[in-house]
């Protein structure tokens, strides 16, 4: 063989991972403390279950929306949205080099190359992937929550009605209510109650 006779050697390498994100955002109920805690709560939580929120028998209550999923725990008035996907990664790297026949030690250099350099486009495609998902989580969960303030927002305004009309009602026999909606001032309710 002839001194300085070279090979080119080529060294594949593979790699796989999966990426999975999660995030969650928070949504507080506020109703005004017109009846005691517990029975306003007894009346949002009724109201949910018309807008189709099933209660679990440890009292907290789901809403599956889509992909995301809501919950109030029993005895809070914070709803939980939270959202998580995967995504499969895969990259195949491959690296020449050229290396004197019969010299193993530099042939398997190659092979640490191609791995180590598989390992670094693994990292960077798992970033990539998972800046994705957290892009998509995120407005994902933008746009529930929103749909999810508006019901809330409704929630309230039914929930609100119905604890003045109870609290109007131990204070003598109503008489009348009127119920309105004002762009400039929002919910308005008038409950004239004889005493």
């Amino acid at each position: 063989m002839p001194c300085g006779a070279t090979l080119e050697v080529t060294a594949i390498a593979q790699r796989e991972g999966d990426v999975e994100v999660s995030d969650h955002a928070d949504l507080e109920i506020r109703v005004l403390p017109i009846l005691p805690r517990e029975r306003t709560d007894e009346i949002v939580r009724a109201h949910l279950v018309e807008r189709g929120w099933e209660q679990a028998p440890d009292g907290s209550m789901t809403k599956q929306i889509g992909d995301v999923v809501a919950t109030l725990p029993s005895g809070s008035s914070t709803i939980r949205i939270t959202l998580s996907d995967e995504k499969s990664v895969s990259v195949k790297t491959q690296v020449k080099s050229r290396v004197a026949i019969g010299d193993a030690a530099a042939a398997a250099e190659v092979d640490v190359k191609a791995q180590e350099k598989a390992e670094r486009e693994l990292a960077d495609a798992s970033d990539e992937a998972r800046r994705e998902l957290e892009e998509a989580i995120a407005n994902t969960l933008l746009g529930v929550w929103r749909e999810l303030r508006a019901e809330l927002d409704e929630v309230v305004n039914e929930t609100t009605r119905q604890a003045l009309e109870e609290r109007a009602s131990q204070i003598g026999s109503i008489e009348s209510i009127e119920e309105g909606r004002d762009k400039d001032r929002g919910y308005e309710l008038t409950i004239t109650v004889r005493t």
